[in-house]
This record gives structure tokens, C-alpha cells and sequence, in this order.
């Protein structure tokens, strides 16, 4: 359904034609006005799709009327009403945009050949502007992605020669430039809050929000990083001179963290790279200077907007790992010194910490293995699957440490743990530690075993721990070490077809010779005449 307006001065020639409009059309909304002021405040308070309007009125004309609406009329269709003599006006009106004149007096045939000529230009127009609009939503959506899709092939530097000018051709031969990061901090909380759809119109808004910022700073590209979804990336090429440019956007960033707060409802931190003569053929080298950036946050909580340190080496991290502070840690454990320990903590993290200087997978990484070997203390006075959680747990919480204080909290937590398990072993009875203590004998026989290994590994005097084992085994314990070895030797002996080197080895001699000795002395016969005899008497 369609709304007509029929303008003329003369109330005969206007009611005449919209009464044919009615009866070809009863559907339609026909609405009249006797001059063009009329129809001007007509037209300003509703919307017209065909205005059929006679050239000469009085107050104002035909003409004048589609001059003075010709905005509000740029969709409409617009016909003359003239009579003989007036086609002068008629050739004026087609330039102003008229689709059609009639000529009086009326005619219904001419005036149905008429509204179906312009409801076929109509709904042809509204056909092509729904495509077109179909057309740009399409594009609003698949543009960005093919963008951001360029943009990701460009940081993992994978895209062609001619892909690369692609981009290069949107910064208008500008080559200086740098990449700014905004990583938004609850990122999980917007995916679990917000519908897909929404999600999508969101990241729309924010590379805006961001594209406005640094826009006054130069030519930009704001764009989600394929594998880091937290993490928008945004291409600035300064318009004039790249000095000082770091320290403009330092300047402005904390009111536009601000407004993405308040407008996006998201927290943000924001990183720069270092700047680049030729950012293009630097892709990788500046978002590793970002990474760099914002991992300084690890190390500093409060920090809101980092820049690349220059004097930061990521590559030199030679002697991280304190191996000199880790024996302290497990001395400071074996005597049960709390304070000595946590001390200890500090001294290692700060040592692994390296003046803000290791990145922080790195950190994360060296402190598991730190705890890893601490933990070892207490592997064989509990269940094993309870030491696989307590290990995993270790792990799983430095995996979600964000920041330094937390992997120090987890560090805490863990050590007391590991007191707590070694006072229960301490409160344990004597008679338990010493099948735990046998259990790991029977477990590592052929390594290098001593009492003073044992002992400490137990917590137990050296001394105190000797007498203890000799009257618990009826042995001393290099008379059982060697019965147990020699009790394995044998049995491998006659039931493996190894060599005797392989087997001396696999008793815990590495000496063939000693073993030989050793073995001879304990059963009256060489290893070789052992298990000749076992097989002669197995025939």
C-alpha cells in the first residue's frame, strides 16, 4: 500500500482525480492539498511515496514546492499535472527530478497506466535498496573477517608479495609504524554473558571505539588476534613524525580505558611495541615487542599501560634456574625450619623473577620444576595417587597464576603442604617409615644407595637410623643392599638370557669384576658357573 498526495488549487480537477485514485486503488492512502504550502507541511510531518502536484498554483508553485522537499522526496515519485500550453514548465519539472506529467482534463484509463508505471519504478527501487542493503550487511560482516584474516596472515608474516601491497596500500605509502595491544581482561566473562550475535556486534563496537582513539594519531587497522580471541591489535602509522609517538599514546590511553569501561563494559591493559621504520617487514619482531609489553603486567598488577623496554633480553636467561637456593630449600624443609623456608621462597622467585626480566611462561615454567623436585620429598611417605593430585594441583594452579603474587601464593601454599605431609610422617610410628623405607629399597636397588641418603631422605638421625635398620632386618645395611642385589642377580641368572655385564648392571654393580667377586664370595661360585648349574640341573 502506497500514500498518494494530490495537490492543486483547484478543488474540481483535485477531487475529480483523487476520487479515480480511490476507485483504481481503494487500498491506498489518498491524501489532497489546495497549494504548495500546504503540501510542504503535508509532507513534513508524513511520508509521501507519489505526489501528484499541478504546476501553477498560487501561495506556491509546483515547482517550487518539489525544490523546497527534495530531500524528503528523494525516494519518491513525483508527477506534474499540466495542460496544453504549459509544456515548458513540464520539460522544467522532468529536470527537477518528475518521473511523469498528465494532462488535464482527466482521463481513467491514462490515470491507470499511470500508477502502474510508478508502482513498477517503485517496487523496483525498494528491490534494489533491499539488495543493496542485504548487500552492505553482508559486506559489514565478511569485510572485517577478510580483514582480520589479512592481518593475522601478516603477523605470522604469511602473506604473499601481493597480499602484503594489499595491506601496505591502506596506509598510504606510509612505512613507519608500530602495534598497539588491547587486551581485555574479562573477555571469558563477556563470551559467557553475551549470545553469539551479540558477541559479534560487541567486537564491532570495540575495534570502532579503538579505531577513533589512535585515528588522530595516524592511519590504523585495529583487528582480534586469530589465536589470543582477549586480544585486539591495532597497525598505527604515525601521519607526521614517529618521535614521541609512544608517549602520545601513553598520554591518552587512560582516558580511553575509561570509556571502554564505561561504553563496552570491559577491562582493559594496553601494550606498544616499539617502533619499526618499516613496521610491514617487521611483523613478527613488533609483536614480540608487545608480547613483551604487556607480559610486564605479570610483574606489576597496577600497571595499565606498558611500552617496550629496550633493555629487556629475551634471549639470555642462562643460569634462571637456582639450583644453589633449591638445596637450601629442601635443608630448610629436612629441618622442619618454617621461616627459614619461606625465606628461601622469596630469595628463589626473586632469583627466577630476574628483575622483571623472564617472561613470564618462563617464570611459570622454572617455578613448577622448583616444586616438582621439593615435592620428591614426600613422594614415597604417601598414597600415589594422592601425590598425583597434589602435584597436579601444583601445576594447574601456576597454569592460572595471571600475575606474580599469584604464583607466589601457590608457591606458599605448596611448601606448607609439603610441611604438613612431612610432620604426619614425623607422627607416623617407626615401624611404618621402615616399610617405606624397604618398599624404596626394593625399588631402587641398583642405583647408588647409602645410609646417609636414607636417612636423610627419611628424616632420620644417620646413626640412630643405622641401629634402627640392623635390628628391624637382622642386618646391616650393606649386608642386606648386597643380599638384595644378589638375590635379584640370581634370579635374572636363570631365568634371562642377558649378558653378564647386563645383568651385574641390572643388580647395581657397574663393575663386572666386583660383581663377579662379590658373588663368589656370598655363594661359593662365579655368576657364569651359578647359572651354568641351573641349567644343567633344568634338563
Amino acid at each position: 500500500m502506497y500514500n498518494i498526495l494530490v495537490v492543486d488549487d483547484e478543488p474540481t480537477h483535485r477531487r475529480v482525480l483523487s476520487s479515480m485514485l480511490e476507485t483504481l486503488r481503494p487500498l491506498y492512502k489518498i491524501s489532497q492539498a489546495k497549494n504548495g504550502r500546504e503540501a510542504v507541511d503535508f509532507i513534513e510531518k508524513q511520508a509521501v511515496d507519489i505526489l501528484i502536484t499541478d504546476i501553477r498554483m498560487p501561495v506556491m508553485n509546483g515547482l517550487k514546492l518539489v525544490e523546497t522537499c527534495s530531500e524528503q522526496l528523494k525516494d519518491s515519485r513525483v508527477v506534474f499535472i499540466t495542460g496544453y500550453g504549459e509544456f515548458e514548465y513540464a520539460r522544467k519539472a522532468v529536470k527537477l527530478g518528475a518521473c511523469d506529467y498528465i494532462l488535464k482534463p482527466f482521463d481513467m484509463g491514462q490515470i491507470n497506466n499511470l500508477i502502474e508505471a510508478l508502482e513498477k519504478s517503485l517496487l523496483e527501487a525498494r528491490t534494489a535498496a533491499h539488495e543493496k542493503e542485504s548487500l552492505n550487511r553482508q559486506m559489514e560482516t565478511i569485510y572485517p573477517a577478510y580483514l582480520e584474516h589479512q592481518l593475522n596472515l601478516w603477523l605470522s608474516e604469511s602473506l604473499s608479495s601481493i597480499q602484503l601491497d594489499e595491506v601496505r596500500s591502506r596506509f598510504e605509502g606510509i612505512k613507519c609504524g608500530l602495534l598497539i595491544g588491547t587486551k581485555i581482561l574479562n573477555f571469558s566473562a563477556l563470551i559467557e554473558k553475551y549470545s553469539p550475535e551479540d558477541l559479534v556486534r560487541i567486537k564491532g563496537n570495540i575495534i570502532r571505539l579503538i579505531n577513533t582513539r589512535f585515528e588522530v594519531l595516524g592511519r590504523c587497522l585495529s583487528f582480534f588476534h586469530s589465536n589470543k580471541p582477549e586480544l585486539v591489535l591495532t597497525l598505527l602509522c604515525p601521519k607526521t613524525s614517529f618521535s614521541g609517538i609512544s608517549s602520545q599514546i601513553m598520554q591518552t590511553s587512560p582516558d580511553f580505558i575509561s570509556e571502554m569501561k564505561i561504553k563496552c563494559e570491559i577491562e582493559l591493559v594496553v601494550g606498544i611495541s616499539s617502533v619499526f621504520p618499516d613496521i610491514f617487514m617487521n611483523a613478527r619482531e613488533s609483536f614480540r615487542h608487545l608480547q613483551q609489553a604487556l607480559d610486564q603486567r605479570f610483574y606489576h598488577e597496577d600497571l595499565e599501560i606498558t611500552a617496550y623496554r629496550e633493555s629487556f633480553n629475551e634471549d639470555d636467561h642462562s643460569g634462571i634456574y637456582p639450583l644453589k637456593l633449591e638445596e637450601q630449600l629442601k635443608e630448610a624443609i629436612t629441618r622442619g625450619d618454617r621461616e627459614a623456608a619461606r625465606k628461601c621462597i622469596y630469595n628463589v622467585l626473586n632469583k627466577i623473577r630476574s628483575e622483571d626480566r623472564t617472561p613470564p611462561g618462563l617464570f611459570i615454567e622454572s617455578v613448577g620444576m622448583l616444586l616438582a623436585n621439593i615435592s620428591r620429598q614426600v613422594e614415597y611417605f604417601i598414597d600415589a595417587g594422592e601425590y598425583k593430585k597434589l602435584v597436579n594441583e601444583m601445576f594447574a594452579g601456576l597454569k592460572r597464576s595471571k600475575s606474580f603474587s599469584m604464583a607466589e601464593g601457590i608457591t606458599q601454599d605448596f611448601i606448607l603442604k609439603i610441611f604438613n605431609y612431612l610432620d604426619e610422617v614425623k607422627n607416623k610410628s617407626e615401624m611404618v617409615i621402615m616399610k617405606q623405607c624397604l618398599n624404596y629399597i626394593e625399588l631402587h636397588y641398583m642405583e647408588d644407595l647409602s645410609l646417609e641418603s636414607l636417612s636423610d631422605r627419611f628424616h632420620f638421625n644417620a646413626s640412630y637410623f643405622s641401629r634402627y635398620f640392623q635390628i628391624h632386618t637382622g642386618r646391616n645395611f650393606c649386608d642386606y643392599i648386597t643380599g638384595l642385589r644378589l638375590d635379584k642377580a640370581k634370579e635374572l641368572l636363570r631365568n634371562s638370557p642377558e649378558k653378564l655385564n647386563t645383568i651385574a648392571l641390572l643388580s647395581g654393580y657397574k663393575n663386572i669384576r666386583y660383581f663377579s667377586r662379590v658373588f663368589k664370595k656370598i655363594t661359593g661360585m662365579t655368576p657364569y658357573d651359578y647359572r651354568k648349574m641351573y641349567c644343567n640341573d633344568s634338563i
